[in-house]
């Protein structure tokens, strides 16, 4: 049975073409790199690229990968002054995103081909940590099972002052 929670984690590039040589050195099979675009409520066109590696592994679902065709500070400005940015999140970023998965031990074989020396291993907590930047993600088993207590939980720094909000099964912080 399939539950609400985090499906994949997306992360931003600035060469996508770069990055799909460069996984592709790493032994790691991509799909063609999709070009997607949207006309927005205001008519402006919005344009992306996205890579997608094949999945070796369909328990840990491997993040996949968003190359905007417009810089970050534009971008920005136009999520901020659409009011899509509240400007009390301005600043924010995640924190910790912690994510249950079958077995956090072939979480990180699958994913080490992806993110190295990233990747730490705590057998005492039964978790697998990746620092991807300023965010830890955390991959969690108990006894080699997907855990059916916890949830998937995202900390935003600094923390949502209204307290946690609820979201599909995902816990925000």
């Amino acid at each position: 049975m399939k539950k609400e929670g985090i499906g994949q984690i997306c992360f931003r590039t600035d060469n996508i073409n770069n990055l799909q040589q460069h996984l592709h050195n790493q032994n790691l099979k991509t799909l063609p790199i999709f070009d997607g675009s949207r006309v927005r409520d205001d008519g402006k066109r919005i344009q992306w690229k996205m890579l997608f590696i094949e999945e070796m592994d369909p328990s840990i679902p491997f993040p996949f990968f968003i190359e905007w065709a417009e810089n970050d500070d534009i971008r920005l400005a136009e999520l901020k002054n659409s009011g899509f940015i509240h400007p009390t999140l301005e600043n924010s970023y995640i924190e910790l995103i912690q994510w249950p998965v079958p077995d956090y031990k072939q979480a990180a074989r699958s994913l080490s081909l992806l993110f190295q020396e990233k990747i730490v291993i705590n057998d005492a907590m039964q978790i697998t940590q990746i620092t991807a930047g300023k965010t830890k993600i955390q991959l969690f088993s108990e006894d080699g099972q997907e855990s059916l207590i916890k949830e998937c939980k995202i900390k935003i720094s600094p923390p949502l002052k209204n307290g946690p909000l609820y979201v599909n099964g995902v816990v925000y912080e």
